[in-house]
């Protein structure tokens, strides 16, 4: 039970992904609120509604016990601070990107080795029956 309210996991799920959405367009709006140099107190106020939300967001998802998603809601903090949620999602594409490059170099140079060592059997099992 959350606020009140009995909530089946697929309907706590689909409470977290509301909460998320408008997390996201809070941003969105405290961005644009930035981007056009509104005054400090609309900034302070589009803060504010951002930082309740995401508080209420991570309380329902602990009562719900669903893990919360920070990815979702638009900002990963990180030991050099807060990354969106599009950068991570592209250096995480790189990383995956380099990890198969690592990958099939790696394979590269097994090829070689499992040939040579194929080539060695072979002869020293030639070599036993002659």
């Amino acid at each position: 039970m959350i606020n009140g309210k009995e909530y089946t996991y697929y309907e706590a799920t689909q409470e977290q992904r509301r909460q998320e959405r408008q997390s996201r367009q809070s941003r969105r709006e405290l961005e644009a609120l930035k981007a056009i140099k509104a005054p400090p107190e609309e900034v302070q106020k589009a803060q504010a509604k951002l930082s309740k939300q995401l508080g209420d967001y991570k309380r329902f998802s602990f009562s719900a016990g669903i893990r919360p998603k920070p990815e979702r809601y638009g900002v990963i903090n990180t030991s050099t601070g807060p990354v969106t949620a599009k950068r991570a999602v592209a250096a995480s594409r790189a990383t995956r990107e380099s990890q198969k490059k690592i990958r099939e170099q790696a394979k590269q140079l097994e090829k070689p080795i499992f040939q040579r060592t194929y080539i060695l059997l072979t002869l020293q099992m030639a070599t036993r029956h002659l």
